[in-house]
């Protein structure tokens, strides 16, 4: 918190857990108010490779609103060459190309200067981490707001999104 306001975060806590907060007066007028907040904070649900959002099932062009990047988990970047390593939270998209053609992504958001979108190849819509391979010409350290590559036809592909912003 900031001056004399505090601030507790609990995690791994189990739904229904009694937690025990200690208030206290502090300036001797003996009267004053607090807030307890809970939150109950869920990863997005394609936070994991394993639950890519598959968007050409879903319909193209496809948005997606209100990303809670803060909840996702931390992945790292694999098989990208330059950019292994690199970890942020992040949020996984799949599709197979339907023809060949250009495919972009693009993010709306406050920070433009710390995010990724990184574009891969596999073999089909269940790929793993280390199944991925990162579409040449694709720069995982664009770091801007929008990244495009040159789709071919009926070849499976995935996007990692990541903001390093939280």
């Amino acid at each position: 918190g900031e001056g004399l306001f505090s601030l507790i975060s609990l995690t791994d806590r189990t739904p229904g857990e009694i937690v025990l907060i200690r208030v206290w007066e502090f300036g001797g007028n003996g009267f004053g108010d607090f807030m307890v907040s809970a939150y109950d904070f869920s990863p997005p649900p394609n936070d994991l490779i394993e639950n890519a959002l598959d968007v050409d099932e879903i319909g193209l062009p496809y948005t997606d609103s209100d990303i809670n990047f803060p909840d996702a988990t931390s992945d790292t970047i694999t098989n990208s060459g330059e950019c292994d390593g690199t970890a942020a939270n992040g949020i996984w998209y799949k599709f197979t190309a339907f023809a060949d053609g250009m495919v972009t992504v693009s993010l709306d958001t406050d920070t433009p200067d710390l995010n990724f979108i990184v574009f891969y190849t596999a073999d089909d819509e269940n790929a793993t981490l280390d199944s991925l391979t990162t579409v040449d010409g694709t720069q995982c350290f664009n770091q801007s707001l929008e990244n495009s590559i040159e789709a071919i036809a009926n070849q499976t592909y995935y996007v990692l999104v990541l903001n390093a912003n939280v």
